[in-house]
């Protein structure tokens, strides 16, 4: 159907819907089509696959031209062994990148290692992310367990090690 809503004419899509770019896969409940705007507001249960990764969100701004999604609510980006989370996520499909700017998580599967911080990227190509903000690692390896603080702290997925920098703390 087509609504008239404050951002323009939308084409309404309900039920199952499948939003296909390329190779990036969107499916949701609720999709609004903003051909004016080349956007498209999604909601209810969206999962997106592409080749980088699989994102989970409650809702999602996907903008057509920029293949650039603005995720909001539960987020979740899973990458192979990686699990990225945050309460709005930037995901761009061209960089092959994801940024939030409030309360980052970046865990692997076996949950041995947790980065948490205000603000971070994650190159989903190169397999590195930065969190440049109250950024704090935990690992954990049987009983032993170690805290890690710094002013910004990089983790290298391919070679699970991370790189402190600047007021480095070991408690």
């Amino acid at each position: 159907s087509i609504e008239r809503t404050p951002e323009g004419d939308a084409t309404v899509f309900r039920d199952s819907v499948v939003v296909t770019d390329e190779d990036t896969r969107i499916t949701a409940d609720l999709a609004r089509m903003y051909e004016g705007k080349g956007q498209a507001l999604i909601s209810g249960a969206v999962h997106i696959t592409n080749p980088d990764a699989e994102i989970w969100a409650d809702s999602a701004r996907y903008h057509l031209s920029d293949k650039m999604a603005e995720l909001f609510g539960d987020v979740r980006v899973r990458q192979e062994s990686l699990d990225i989370r945050a309460p709005k996520l930037f995901y761009q499909s061209r960089e092959k990148s994801v940024r939030a700017d409030s309360g980052v998580v970046l865990e692997n599967v076996n949950r041995s290692f947790r980065l948490t911080g205000r603000k971070g990227t994650y190159d989903l190509d190169g397999d590195v992310g930065v969190v440049d903000s109250s950024p704090v690692l935990t690992w954990r390896r049987d009983k032993d367990s170690a805290r890690v603080t710094s002013r910004q702290m990089l983790w290298y997925e391919r070679t699970s090690r991370a790189l402190a920098q600047g007021d480095v703390r070991l408690k």
